[in-house]
């Protein structure tokens, strides 16, 4: 099962725990784009049922929650036929963040963290009180999962460990009932296999379905072909022809283009 099914079932199984009519809300798709888009962390479009996010150089938890953010219109459409940001909208996207909270997928640490490049919060504050006064119980603990990249040679290993193969971000996954038993894994994995310890992200549910690596390109600019290769470009690998290429996971895209911005080089970021 690809990231896009992984989160439309998470999707579904927060609608059902929160509205008792869910049924009549369960059409719809989701995507997880790869692309950093300055205007908008997500999109809904009511025609095509079809939730996007974007961006997913933001911490995973927060492309989650835009996630949620996404649905709660979907929510919205099916119900009034309006995509709006009224009470409505925020009366369904309260409640599907107090099933997100209560299932343990996010925290009120998270919520507080979305603010800083979001409004929602303060809306829903205003209409709900204070984060800290709401209330909720706790189901269960967040489970933890390791998510391996770049490991074509020991794939026969990870596959014996019980590890699954996710081609959407051409990674392996397994899932561990807490952290503990997940740092324990990851510190076999560095003693027995000799992964590189930045090829292994320990996280949370949002780690393993956000957390995807960029393939950037710098067309041209062979008199800066010293500076790109002190920042780890390549001319033509990765099968990219004519351009200097880097592979980064998508939490270091801010810090790359700030380094090509001060070399003054432009690139794309590639779907590949």
């Amino acid at each position: 099962m690809d990231a896009n099914n992984t989160l439309k079932r998470l999707f579904v199984g927060m609608l059902q725990e929160t509205f008792k009519e869910s049924e009549s809300y369960s059409d719809f798709k989701v995507a997880i784009v790869s692309k950093e888009i300055k205007s908008k962390f997500g999109r809904y479009t009511p025609n095509d049922r079809m939730i996007e996010v974007f961006n997913l150089s933001r911490k995973s938890t927060s492309v989650l929650i835009t996630g949620i953010h996404e649905l709660a219109h979907h929510v919205e459409f099916m119900e009034t036929g309006e995509k709006t940001h009224k009470k409505s909208f925020y009366s369904y996207y309260h409640q599907l963040l107090l099933t997100g909270l209560r299932l343990g997928l996010i925290s009120v640490e998270d919520l507080k963290y979305s603010a800083t490049d979001s409004p929602d919060l303060s809306k829903l504050e205003e209409w709900y009180g204070d984060i800290d006064s709401w209330k909720f119980s706790k189901k269960r603990d967040s489970e933890a999962y390791i998510v391996v990249f770049n490991c074509f040679n020991e794939k026969d290993d990870l596959k014996q460990r019980g590890y699954t193969y996710f081609p959407h971000n051409k990674s392996w996954r397994k899932k561990f009932q807490n952290v503990q038993e997940a740092e324990k894994e990851r510190k076999l994995l560095l003693f027995t296999l000799h992964l590189n310890e930045l090829n292994i992200k320990l996280g949370d549910l949002s780690t393993a379905l956000f957390t995807q690596q960029y393939t950037l390109a710098v067309h041209g600019a062979f008199s800066k072909k010293e500076t790109l290769s002190k920042l780890g470009y390549g001319w033509e690998i990765f099968n990219v022809k004519k351009a200097w290429v880097k592979r980064i996971f998508a939490d270091q895209y801010e810090e790359e283009v700030r380094n090509l911005k001060e070399a003054r080089l432009t690139f794309k970021n590639l779907k590949v």
